[in-house]
């Protein structure tokens, strides 16, 4: 299953809270934790997505007992959510085309993780769903994912910028290599190989980590966040 699958299957399979009383679940319905360009993400979504984005990271709600950490994740998760946003409104301003044969496969393997028709369509049900909007909640997360990977494309490093990122690791293994026999060599050519490729590796990292970032923050910054009070 791929992170996209796994991520939608664990949306639909973690264990819900108990349904809250009808009065405060149209209370939160209608409460606005933030808009993103007028867009609004109700309190009702947030608290949902909060307790699966704790569940993701293995804790419980109720072991969170510093009021500090609670604000903190939970503004977390609104971030996460206002990303998404942003990022669907990208797709929608680039025009980007679903490619709709990607979300049938994708629905079909999240349905096929559930054993049976029957309860994908209970979880469905379970989590606000029917098939119709799960279908459209998958739309709009391709076409998030999309965007996403193209604002975050970087440039491979060249052989020559793995070599010289490689040597600032380790500044002494040169000059000493140059003044040993062939046999004695401190690195062999199948450790340097492996070394590069880890270098090589931890760069491509460091990049896309940054470019995430830059992307979400120059998507902040042309677009209107509003943030409920006490947010």
């Amino acid at each position: 299953m791929s992170t996209a699958q796994w991520g939608l299957f664990l949306a639909l399979s973690l264990a819900l809270p108990l349904p809250l009383p009808c009065g405060q679940v149209q209370a939160q319905e209608q409460a606005i934790a933030a808009r993103v360009n007028g867009v609004p993400i109700t309190e009702f979504r947030l608290e949902r997505y909060f307790a699966d984005y704790l569940q993701a990271q293995g804790r419980a709600l109720a072991s969170i007992r510093n009021p500090s950490t609670y604000k903190r994740l939970r503004q977390a998760a609104l971030d996460e959510l206002i990303d998404k946003e942003l990022l669907l409104g990208e797709a929608r301003k680039q025009g980007l085309v679903v490619d709709e044969k990607a979300v049938a496969h994708q629905l079909a393997a999240v349905r096929g993780d559930f054993g049976s028709s029957e309860v994908f369509a209970q979880r469905l049900a379970d989590a606000g769903f029917d098939e119709s909007s799960y279908t459209e909640y998958l739309r709009q997360e391709w076409a998030a994912q999309q965007v996403f990977a193209k604002l975050t494309r970087i440039r491979e490093p060249t052989p020559a910028e793995v070599e010289q990122a490689w040597a600032h690791q380790h500044p002494d293994a040169m000059a000493k290599n140059l003044l040993l026999a062939p046999n004695q060599k401190l690195t062999s050519s199948v450790e340097r190989s492996r070394e590069l490729a880890m270098v090589k590796e931890m760069i491509i990292n460091q990049r896309q980590a940054e470019a995430r970032v830059k992307a979400l923050k120059d998507l902040r910054s042309r677009n209107r966040i509003e943030l409920a009070q006490g947010q």
